[in-house]
């Protein structure tokens, strides 16, 4: 680009709509969830402690939470 003269300034600009559909854009929540469901999955004796402290989402339940996303 630089050798056919395309490009003369130092600034470049980046058109990231293609680049949206590329990652899965999450939202607090579900990170949260997903974070959680690894721990139960991967840590030993964590499904019993989430069982006590975690009751707000059926963590086994897949998909978002069933929350009022607009409110």
């Amino acid at each position: 680009m630089a050798a056919t003269g395309a490009i003369k300034s130092r600034r470049r600009a980046l058109d990231s709509t293609v680049l949206d559909d590329a990652v899965a854009a999450q939202d607090t929540v579900t990170q949260l969830v997903a974070s959680i469901r690894a721990v139960i999955r991967e840590v030993p004796g964590a499904h019993a402690v989430t069982a006590r402290w975690c009751t707000a989402h059926d963590y086994t339940d897949p998909g978002k939470p069933k929350i009022a996303w607009h409110d």
